[in-house]
């Protein structure tokens, strides 16, 4: 084969080159152009994640605990119930105003063994708890802490605080029962017995019923706890139907 210049190849095989160069540019070029705005050969569609719509008790109960986390609520309410321990029943009753953060409770004891009766109250104002037995002088209560507090729903922060149970239709219309826990309206230590001493709670839980806008309108609400009674230690169960009105309604709590 003949060369040029001793070094550089014949010209058949250098046009040959140019030609497989150029082609190469050609497909360079063809590539860059796909890159830049070409319509690809396939797409990926991917769907937006559904966005799950609670039912109609979930969202009851959604409402329920934003009403009561926002720091506003106020309501009546009334109770009926009993204390028992060892076959011991103490018949209970009394009422209860709230109003944001201030509440007071009047609660009355039935001692049916002994047939007598007495009282037990507490006002909570501006973070202050006064209380008294019977007729008895108010009395300040310096130990108090929150976590002693008789407000049924001071607990709550939250739809997470909150679980709804189910729906009942009654007369045509849907009311939702939610629970949560813990929620003292009645602690073992209130209960006017000199003989009962070293009360402790041990769980506290409340089943309330709302409408739709997620209004308490009852509920039963029940702790269990122990103490000593003339010195032996007994369970404490405490039960109370709570009935509620004026929800949202202006309620004045004063100090006494």
């Amino acid at each position: 084969m003949p060369f040029v210049d001793g070094n550089m190849p014949a010209r058949r095989g250098h046009a040959r080159g140019l030609r497989l160069a150029a082609a190469l540019c050609a497909a360079v070029a063809l590539a860059g152009c796909a890159s830049a705005g070409a319509t690809p050969l396939y797409s990926i569609q991917v769907d937006p994640t559904p966005t799950s719509v609670p039912k109609p008790g979930e969202a009851a109960a959604n409402r329920f605990a934003e009403r009561v986390a926002a720091g506003d609520l106020s309501y009546h309410a009334t109770f009926t119930g009993a204390a028992h321990s060892a076959g011991n029943i103490i018949g209970l009753s009394g009422s209860m105003d709230v109003a944001a953060g201030d509440y007071q409770v009047t609660t009355t004891y039935d001692f049916k063994a002994e047939r007598t009766k007495g009282t037990f109250a507490a006002r909570y104002v501006g973070g202050v708890l006064w209380s008294r037995i019977d007729r008895a002088k108010w009395t300040k209560q310096a130990t108090f802490r929150p976590s002693d507090t008789n407000s049924p729903f001071a607990f709550i922060t939250g739809p997470a605080d909150v679980t709804f149970v189910r729906t009942d239709r009654v007369d045509g219309k849907d009311f939702h029962r939610v629970s949560f826990e813990p929620s003292l309206v009645i602690t073992p230590d209130q209960i006017p017995a000199p003989n009962l001493t070293q009360e402790k709670v041990v769980r506290s839980s409340f089943e309330v019923v709302v409408d739709d806008a997620g209004t308490p309108l009852n509920g039963e609400w029940k702790l269990e706890g122990r103490g000593r009674v003339s010195g032996q230690l007994q369970e404490i169960v405490i039960d109370a139907n709570i009935v509620f009105s004026k929800v949202g309604s202006k309620v004045v709590i004063k100090a006494p």
